[in-house]
């Protein structure tokens, strides 16, 4: 498990929709999970 981000970032900072989509695309198992302050994406890649 791998938390990507934990806090917002700058725009600056964020990865751009290919890099998402390509995670996604490999990932074997996608959970959002939502808490009071973020929500945290985990990818399952192996």
């Amino acid at each position: 498990m791998m938390k990507l981000y934990s806090e917002k970032s700058p725009i600056l900072e964020q990865p751009r929709n290919e890099i998402i989509q390509y995670l996604f695309n490999y990932s074997k198992q996608l959970r959002v999970v939502k808490t009071n302050k973020n929500d945290y994406i985990e990818l399952h890649l192996n």
